[in-house]
């Protein structure tokens, strides 16, 4: 699946990307599509680190709920009324 995306950039990274894309023979998407692949790589080990170290994690297998609990009929809205 293929997810379009759109932005901006100022005149300066503009130029400088048309003229990496012209030194390389390669289209402008080429290059910015290279430029965030190579992002995304260098920041995975430290976005990898941080989900393991949100606390949400350290809730996970706290709690005891009946082996068929997510299979029950009865979960639901709960009425209410303020007093």
């Amino acid at each position: 699946m293929v997810i379009h995306i759109q932005t901006e950039v100022d005149d300066k990274t503009y130029r400088m990307l048309k003229k990496i894309a012209l030194l390389r023979g390669k289209t402008l998407k080429e290059i910015v599509r290279e430029a965030v692949s190579k992002y995304i790589e260098e920041s995975k080990k430290d976005i990898e680190k941080a989900t393991k170290e949100d606390s949400i994690w350290k809730a996970v297998g706290i709690f005891e709920v009946e082996s068929d609990a997510s299979e029950k009929d009865d979960w639901g809205c709960v009425d209410w009324q303020s007093e």
